[in-house]
């Protein structure tokens, strides 16, 4: 038979985990622009969703809580991560 609360719940999860990585994209992509600290507010928002998801679905089967769990850590991965210094700086420089 078909759970429809777990269907409802994982779909739930889904969508905040699907916001949440839009957010952490936005806020990232905004860095320089009058749009930034409005992105950075909404990253911040949809982190502690993405968190309170990733709780709600320990109570799930392991495939539903290890995608939530993973795609909370790519999220905090993407807004730190620094893409474009890699390019900038010389990791063999001399520091004086």
């Amino acid at each position: 038979m078909f759970d429809l609360d777990l269907f409802v719940n994982v779909w739930t999860i889904f969508t905040v985990q699907l916001l949440g990585m839009a957010s952490a994209w936005f806020a990232r992509l905004s860095e320089g622009s009058t749009r930034q600290v409005g992105f950075q507010r909404l990253f911040f928002v949809s982190l502690v969703a993405v968190g309170l998801a990733t709780m709600a679905s320990l109570r799930f089967p392991p495939p539903y809580w290890v995608i939530s769990a993973v795609t909370f850590t790519l999220t905090i991965m993407v807004v730190i991560y620094d893409f474009g210094r890699s390019e900038q700086a010389d990791p063999f420089a001399s520091w004086y």
